[in-house]
C-alpha cells in the first residue's frame, strides 16, 4: 500500500496510522524511512516554492 503524504495533517495521521507491517518495514529500514521522509519534506518544500 503506497503511502500518499501531502499535506501536513495527512502526514501526521499516516504516521499515527502505521499498521504492524508497515512498522515492522521501517524498524528494519531505517535508512529508507530516512529517506521518504526528506523526500516529503523536500516535496512540501518545493511546493512551498511553487507558490
Amino acid at each position: 500500500m503506497p503511502l500518499k503524504m501531502i499535506t501536513m495533517p495527512n502526514i501526521v495521521y499516516e504516521i499515527c496510522r502505521v499498521d504492524d507491517v508497515t512498522e515492522r518495514a521501517v524498524l528494519l529500514s531505517p535508512a529508507h524511512f530516512v529517506y521518504f521522509l526528506k523526500g516529503v519534506l523536500g516535496s512540501l518544500h518545493a511546493d512551498t516554492l511553487a507558490l
